[in-house]
């Protein structure tokens, strides 16, 4: 009985290989918006929407991390520039309730 299931689940794993790598290859088709995909698309892709530039050079991960965090952190604060305490402040005064 066993040997009997076994051309039935290698159909039924081979059906959902089929599936699954369909379903990969859509994902990364609207990744990357490119239809023929190319070693290091992803990476590039990626990259490219985290800095918000076409091309990368050395540097622009860094930068771009810099600026989220500055953006965060205005967002949070509500101020321009950080001054050293201004994290602590408002999650004192979220917790507290006082300014």
């Amino acid at each position: 009985a066993p040997s009997s299931l076994l051309p039935r689940t290698a159909t039924s794993l081979a059906t959902f290989s089929r599936g699954a790598v369909s379903q990969i290859r859509g994902g990364i088709v609207s990744f990357t918006g490119k239809d023929d995909y190319e070693f290091v698309d992803l990476t590039r892709t990626a990259v490219s929407k985290f800095t918000g530039k076409e091309s990368y050079q050395f540097g622009d991960i860094s930068n771009a991390a810099v600026s989220n965090v500055k953006d965060a952190v205005t967002k949070i604060t509500g101020k321009d520039e950080y001054e050293f305490g201004d994290l602590t402040k408002v999650a004192v005064s979220k917790i507290t309730g006082e300014e």
